[in-house]
């Protein structure tokens, strides 16, 4: 998968735009591989705050942590070009994925789930808030 992401950020301006922990476990991984893409930080700042200074157009990528919406972006190429973590590992991994959602009995379900695939000789991995 590195590989893939590797191609996938090659260069590209990548901005990360927040710095929690989603953001800064983002930066880890853009070290990893070097100087393969032009990588900025935004934090601290309204999303119209960032979309109206002329940093996000520069952007290729936008790669927003979970608690920031963009409520009211004008065009579609500028909602195109944000992502997040989620929607980049479900773009190379979506068809070996099993999402469990709900309100009750998520981590029993994905834990009855992993059980199965991994005796029925899968190579399964459970990940997530378990």
């Amino acid at each position: 998968m590195l590989s893939r992401l590797k191609d996938y950020f090659a260069d590209k301006k990548v901005c990360v735009y927040g710095t929690g922990l989603e953001g800064n476990s983002t930066l880890r991984l853009l070290e990893k591989f070097g100087n393969t893409a032009d990588v900025r930080v935004v934090d601290g700042v309204s999303p119209r705050e960032f979309t109206d200074n002329g940093e996000f157009d520069k952007c290729d990528i936008v790669i927003k942590s979970p608690g920031i919406a963009f409520l009211d972006l004008p065009t579609p190429e500028q909602r195109e070009k944000i992502t997040c973590q989620t929607d980049i590992f479900l773009k190379y991994y979506a068809a070996q994925t099993i999402g469990v959602t709900g309100t009750k009995g998520k981590s029993t379900t994905s834990s009855m789930i992993h059980h199965l695939l991994k005796c029925s000789g899968y190579d399964s991995r459970l990940v997530g808030n378990i």
